[in-house]
């Protein structure tokens, strides 16, 4: 550690460029942990929109249902299931659908949309969609004449809460059939394509409607107490569920574009990575071959006085790796304050909500730094330190002293 102790003292005997350099390291790692702070949310909001509106964490179908949507490949003893799965650990939420692509008709308009029955009480634990309702009430227990249709349809079809709105679909034989229901509420999410398809009667009345049994359902959605269990969740309703006909996803699997940008996101992250390593290791680089060469007579004293190359060489590298940890510490107090304290852990993009709901995003974004964000910005910038002083030091412990010493 005398090394350590001499790198020490050395950085104070220049005040002016140790601060210079470790408020540069600082500005890197502060960009790093603001940049995956504002990524880690807007992925995070993207995830919790589509799990939060109909997704849920896991869904289970009957194996042909995704590919083909037939009206008659139910779940098998859906009933049971459902008690199965919500006496499981970890289990938030559990709730049967049946689903079907319909047509909606007003007096003043039609179109198509996405038929869901659902149980209000059953879905309330899975997802919020009815307590984004902006006008009128949600669907009650037993009501099987309402509907809950989005804003964006209900001004499409020039309706509001209380209209009377036919739906028609093809039913479990094949043949088109159709019922009058009374909007019972409108809601709002942050997807207006969502809003402009997606309507929502009890399971019962859906059933009744598709000539399908009483308790019949499509898909069972299940939410669980934490994101980050998903795997684990995935694996013990795996165990559970023992027929080979139910096919149990995550929701990645149900929502392959969704996984596949939040991979492309994390992976472009490596570009901007690079570029901010590549940015200090050259700062690094420079100052610390101006300063090798501001310091040459002291080198050569060094030497003369017995200090091996290796000892210089190490000294110079504990220099950079003590800038390298003031500079880190430095910017990730900043970043944190920036993020928790003036920030508030949220971004707000105000005026652009309107086009971030076109593609299914709300206005307010998380910000958050997680300890995989702080570990990686840390010690990447820290190895790029690292490994920039090691040219400059390796040539400083080269140095002869008989030439080092005449040097002014």
């Amino acid at each position: 550690m005398i090394f350590a102790a001499i790198a020490w003292r050395n950085l104070w005997k220049r005040k002016r460029l140790t601060a210079i350099l470790t408020l540069g390291i600082a500005a890197g790692v502060f960009s790093l942990l603001l940049y995956f702070a504002m990524l880690d949310g807007f992925l995070a909001m993207m995830v919790d929109t589509a799990v939060d509106t109909t997704l849920g964490h896991i869904q289970l179908h009957e194996k042909s249902y995704l590919a083909k949507k037939d009206v008659n490949a139910l779940l098998p003893d859906s009933a049971a299931l459902v008690r199965s799965l919500a006496s499981l650990p970890n289990i938030a939420g559990v709730s049967p659908r049946v689903c079907a692509q319909g047509l909606a008709s007003s007096a003043r308009g039609s179109g198509s949309v996405a038929f869901c029955g659902m149980d209000p009480e059953k879905e309330r634990r899975v997802t919020g969609l009815q307590g984004l309702l902006v006008k009128g009430e949600p669907l009650a227990p037993g009501d099987d004449e309402g509907i809950m249709i989005g804003r964006e349809l209900a001004k499409k079809l020039r309706i509001d809460t209380g209209s009377k709105l036919v739906i028609m679909v093809r039913d479990a034989a094949g043949e088109m059939t159709g019922r009058a229901y009374r909007v019972r509420g409108l809601f709002t999410t942050v997807s207006s394509d969502f809003d402009k398809t997606a309507v929502f009667v009890s399971r019962r009345s859906a059933c009744t409607l598709l000539g399908l049994p009483r308790d019949g359902a499509h898909e069972v959605a299940v939410r669980l107490t934490s994101p980050g269990l998903i795997d684990a969740a995935v694996a013990a309703v795996r165990a559970t569920v023992h027929d080979p006909a139910i096919a149990v996803q995550p929701w990645g699997e149900i929502a392959p574009l969704l996984r596949q940008t939040i991979e492309l996101s994390k992976s472009e992250s490596a570009v901007i990575l690079f570029i901010v390593f590549m940015a200090v290791g050259f700062g690094i680089v420079n100052a610390f071959f101006k300063e090798i060469f501001e310091r040459i007579r002291e080198f050569g004293v060094m030497a003369a006085l017995g200090s091996r190359p290796t000892h210089i060489f190490q000294t110079l590298i504990w220099e950079a790796v003590l800038l390298g940890a003031l500079g880190s510490a430095l910017g990730a107090l900043v970043s944190y304050g920036t993020v928790n304290l003036m920030l508030r852990n949220r971004l707000d993009y105000g005026v652009f909500s309107e086009g971030l709901r076109h593609i299914g995003l709300g206005s307010v974004q998380p910000l958050f730094i997680t300890p995989e964000a702080l570990v990686v910005s840390v010690s990447g910038v820290m190895l790029a330190v690292a490994v920039a002083t090691a040219l400059p030091a390796w040539r400083a412990s080269r140095f002869k002293p008989a030439e080092a010493l005449k040097h002014v």
